[in-house]
């Protein structure tokens, strides 16, 4: 997908993002019990603000997928599915609790 320096995204590149979103989907089920591809899509389509939001993670490596559908506000949640990503993502919460917890345990005076 082509990087854009604000936070619109083509229709060209919006298609594209939708149609590698929905074989992500399609592949992995399990991850989305329940969740109709069609309201997804839809949902996506309408808001080209959240397609330029998951474009920049599709764009990273990230791999964005459903994982979520909240009846309450209407709203689809993605998160990043793949596995290198959240490996780094991972580490990098495991370096803060430990400066955290570090910090609690031997605070520096100022």
């Amino acid at each position: 997908m082509k990087k854009t320096n604000k936070k619109d995204i083509s229709s060209k590149e919006a298609n594209e993002l939708i149609d590698v979103l929905k074989t992500r989907f399609i592949k992995n089920m399990h991850r989305h019990e329940g969740i109709d591809w069609k309201k997804v899509q839809s949902k996506l389509e309408s808001n080209k603000e959240k397609l330029w939001s998951l474009n920049e993670m599709e764009d990273s490596g990230g791999e964005p997928d459903v994982v979520e559908y909240d009846k309450k506000t209407d709203e689809f949640f993605f998160t990043i599915a793949q596995r290198k990503v959240l490996k780094v993502a991972e580490a990098f919460v495991m370096i803060e609790r430990h400066w955290i917890q570090e910090k609690k345990t031997n605070p520096k005076p100022m």
